[in-house]
């Protein structure tokens, strides 16, 4: 499966919908194209709910752009966190480096 990216607007913020799977194949362009986001100064938000799966390179990548986000002062979320990801954030340790929202928690808004 090949990975897609696709950035957007949405009510002041950058919106960038990572869809398929983030492995070492793509995970710099992933990370490029959430830095190029952090650069232009308004808050990031990233949709991960079509991601299929995340390998260690493309996990580097969103805590490379949380990090960056971090040092900009530059708001960077996680939105639609899957179970199946929300897990390998835990097992990686790093799911208390990012704002996320669950899917349930988006449901309920």
């Amino acid at each position: 499966m090949n990975s897609c990216l696709e950035v957007t607007t949405v009510r002041g913020h950058q919106v960038v919908a990572i869809r398929g799977e983030i492995d070492l194949a793509v995970a710099d362009e992933v990370r490029d194209v959430l830095e190029q986001q952090v650069a232009s100064g308004g808050p990031v938000q990233v949709d991960c709910s079509e991601i299929a799966s995340i390998d260690s390179r493309g996990l580097s990548s969103l805590i490379c752009a949380r990090y960056a986000a971090s040092a900009a002062a530059v708001g960077f979320q996680l939105l639609h966190v899957s179970e199946p990801m929300r897990r390998v954030l835990e097992a990686a340790g790093v799911e208390g480096l990012f704002d996320l929202a669950y899917r349930r928690d988006i449901a309920t808004r």
